[in-house]
């Protein structure tokens, strides 16, 4: 991938020894000057906006532009580095870092509300460094190790990131963040996006469903044809669920070369080949089938090997196996998924929504309807969910997720209790239970939208995860998400005219954890050996005697505790590639 970047921060002879070292190792790189003692390397393919006083890697979009900025008038490279960055979360978006001077061998550095260039960062002797990636990293700081209690916190909260890493001594800038480093000085974090500034409930920012359709659909098409700007082919990853439908549905709207690749396991729920073809067809593009293989799954391979978090799971080593071949086949030269839409689309039933409902409107006819669609939904009686409406009344909105604690030792799980709380859980005093609930599932988009390896040869976006997707939904009652028979509604009606309807109107939704199933039952004994005495257990971190239950030979799959355990597993495969 050509947006990869290391930035060296250092004063004295420092700054002249770390030039000339970088650039011996990186010969065909830029160089890029942004203040005394601050240096940028970029490979020659990367897109850089640059002037005086910084520089921007990877794609940056003006609102309602679907092409990324070639170059940055005067007044809007003054505006940027006045406000430190602020400006340019403010009035633009896309997938970049960047690098601005505010003194001599000091920098402010911001990354994109959910960009997939992602910003690794160092204190060493002399100065800072940042990084792509840690290969890159490398070049100027010494190998770092894996930091168990750190670890042990993103077991038990793996969607909710922090600034930490698994690994010891490297940080990391969030998206929406700004961080300041300078020679000599404490290195400092701000926050310059928050989910917070776009809910409003009083009155709300878009008042009613029409125009929450109308936006939501531009905002969706805008997205999709912004991010894939400039790619000659692509290949989607299409389930023939809403969400990857109506990136098919973007993506031959705006007139985007495309093909389509869906994934077949050997359960009835890993088998959607019947919607895929349906979506494919109505968007006329070709529709390709890979079926997943048991033995080409390799336990004992991260693809997460050597970066700062155990972010890959094995059974996706059979979906990237599939997609590389699928490219090839295709002749695409990018990647691209309906991941993140999930919790964009607020695709997940709670009550809380019920709540902000009462609150805004009462018991009006309206409250009524969607109280028997939620009722519907969710397969309850009214009664029973008119009890857990009022007891969700009854407790102050919180944006909050529970730890994952299974199968960690008390140790970790001490850890695991020091963790810092994501930012975006401060929940505002006025907030409703609803919009709280719809944040709560926003850091797992993040996470999702920055885990991006930019080393990887075959890029890939995941384009519902878009800071103007995002923006637009915060603005929406929480409410208007649920209709009759189904979630999801407003992205449904959004694009009702361009996918079938029975993928429209479809409730269920396939899932790889039977494929995940299959290779659990299939490498029992090999996930009791890697498990029961592997690093992750010498570090102290597993209750080996819950483990040793459920990893017994002749114990039925009776839950999915599985998937714990797989994850567990990726975990792992990743310390051992730091060993």
């Amino acid at each position: 991938m050509s947006q990869r970047f290391l930035l060296t921060v250092s004063s004295g002879p420092a700054a002249a020894e770390d030039r000339l070292s970088v650039a011996a190792r990186l010969p065909d790189w830029h160089q890029v000057a942004i203040a005394d003692g601050v240096m940028l390397h970029a490979p020659p393919q990367a897109r850089l906006l640059v002037w005086r006083l910084g520089v921007v890697i990877g794609p940056v979009f003006e609102r309602g532009a679907d092409r990324p900025l070639r170059d940055l008038s005067p007044d809007v490279q003054s505006s940027i580095s006045t406000s430190a960055g602020q400006s340019l979360i403010d009035h633009d978006w896309g997938g970049y870092v960047a690098i601005l001077a505010t003194a001599p061998n000091a920098v402010a550095i911001v990354r994109a509300p959910f960009g997939d260039l992602p910003c690794y960062w160092v204190r060493r002797d002399g100065g800072f460094a940042a990084a792509s990636d840690l290969d890159l990293l490398s070049l100027v700081n010494r190998r770092p190790s894996v930091e168990a209690e750190a670890l042990a916190r993103y077991l038990a909260q793996p969607d909710h990131l922090s600034g930490e890493t698994c690994l010891r001594d490297v940080r990391e800038v969030r998206g929406g963040e700004r961080l300041c480093l300078a020679s000599g000085s404490v290195p400092a974090t701000d926050a310059l996006w928050s989910p917070w500034t776009f809910v409003q409930h009083a009155p709300p920012a878009i008042a009613t469903r029409e125009e929450a359709v109308s936006r939501l659909r531009d905002s969706v098409n805008l997205s999709v044809a912004a991010r894939t700007a400039g790619h000659d082919r692509s290949l989607l990853l299409l389930s023939g669920g809403i969400d990857s439908s109506i990136v098919a549905a973007s993506l031959a709207r705006a007139g985007r070369d495309f093909a389509c690749l869906t994934l077949v396991s050997g359960d009835r729920i890993g088998d959607e080949r019947a919607y895929a073809a349906m979506v494919a067809r109505a968007c006329r593009v070709p529709l390709i089938v890979g079926h997943r293989d048991i033995a080409g799954i390799d336990l004992h391979h991260s693809a997460s090997a050597e970066q700062a978090r155990p972010a890959s799971r094995a059974f996706l080593q059979e979906s990237s196996r599939l997609a590389r071949d699928a490219a090839r086949e295709s002749g695409a030269t990018i990647l691209i998924d309906g991941g993140a839409g999930d919790s964009v689309f607020y695709g997940y039933l709670a009550v809380a929504p019920l709540v902000d409902l009462w609150r805004r409107e009462g018991l009006s006819s309206t409250a009524r309807e969607h109280f028997a669609a939620m009722a519907s939904l969710s397969g309850t009686s009214r009664l029973r969910l008119a009890a857990r409406t009022l007891l969700r009344s009854l407790r102050p909105a919180a944006a909050s997720r529970p730890d994952e604690l299974t199968f960690l030792s008390p140790a970790a799980r001490a850890a695991a209790a020091d963790r810092v709380q994501h930012p975006w859980m401060a929940t505002p005093p006025d907030a409703w239970p609803g919009e709280a609930s719809y944040v709560a599932g926003l850091p797992p988009v993040q996470g999702y939208m920055e885990s991006a390896d930019p080393r990887g040869q075959l890029p890939s976006l995941s384009p519902l995860g878009s800071q103007p997707i995002i923006e637009t939904c915060l603005k929406v009652p929480t409410w208007l998400w649920f209709e009759q028979w189904n979630s999801r509604a407003l992205v449904r009606r959004a694009f009702a005219d361009r996918l079938p309807p029975e993928v429209i109107a479809r409730r269920s939704k396939g899932t790889p954890a039977g494929f995940m199933g299959e290779v659990f039952e299939a490498r029992r004994a090999e996930i009791r050996e890697m498990l029961m005495g592997g690093a992750l257990a010498d570090a102290g971190l597993l209750d080996r005697a819950a483990l040793a239950l459920h990893l017994a030979a002749e114990a039925p799959l009776r839950d999915f505790s599985f998937v714990r355990i797989m994850a567990l597993v990726d975990a792992e495969a990743w310390m051992r590639s730091w060993a």
